[in-house]
């Protein structure tokens, strides 16, 4: 069904591992309970920074040392990335937005997903802040921050309004295309944790 497709993002930094972990059993769970899903559009894109991954020891960045959550083509770009991770992150190389907005390919290939897909939903894993947060349309939004409030207290984890970056997925997907976009920061990237978080937030 193309009507309700949710879309699924992991390791977007390649640091945090125990995103990968929930996502694949995630993965797993679907393959093994195909009836409760019958009808859905559910995209998983596991691991979108591999070279961050797989490096040794793995990394928040791509190999070009760009921080893929500050890559998207947003409209403040151009105005407000460099600036802000000057600024803001004293030039930290860990948030480095790039030269350019969408140079890079772990970008591109999540603008491909949301163009082909077009998701309603968006669900991006990270770690290890520990909340809930939220980008999207204001339509809708009593009903949905009401259901959110109610996930918030049943799985013991805060929701936090953390904002949205130049360049960032809440931006362009959340903000700029109306998708609603939530973003699931686990208390840990430790894989260890991987099994305890997916149980937790099934």
């Amino acid at each position: 069904s193309k009507k309700n497709c949710i879309l699924f993002l992991g390791a977007v930094h390649g640091d945090e591992l125990s995103t990968v972990y929930v996502l694949l059993k995630f993965a797993h769970y679907i393959k093994d309970n195909s009836t409760l899903f019958k009808d859905k559009c559910i995209i998983i894109a596991p691991v979108v920074n591999p070279d961050g991954f797989f490096s040794k020891p793995s990394e928040r960045v791509n190999a070009n040392g760009v921080d893929i959550n500050r890559n998207f083509p947003t409209s403040d770009w151009r105005s407000e990335a460099v600036r802000q991770w000057e600024g803001k992150y004293h030039g930290n190389r860990r948030y480095y937005p790039g030269k350019k907005p969408g140079s890079e390919q772990e970008t591109l290939f999540q603008i491909a997903l949301i163009k082909r897909f077009k998701p309603q939903k968006i669900l991006s894993v990270h770690s290890p802040l520990g909340f809930y947060d939220f980008d999207g349309p204001s339509s809708d939004l009593d009903s949905f921050e009401r259901w959110l409030e109610r996930i918030s207290k049943d799985t013991n984890h805060p929701l936090k309004k953390y904002g949205y970056f130049p360049g960032s997925l809440g931006n362009y997907a959340g903000h700029e295309r109306d998708i609603f976009t939530l973003t699931l920061e686990l208390p840990s990237s430790d894989p260890v944790k991987g099994n305890e978080y997916f149980h937790k937030f099934q």
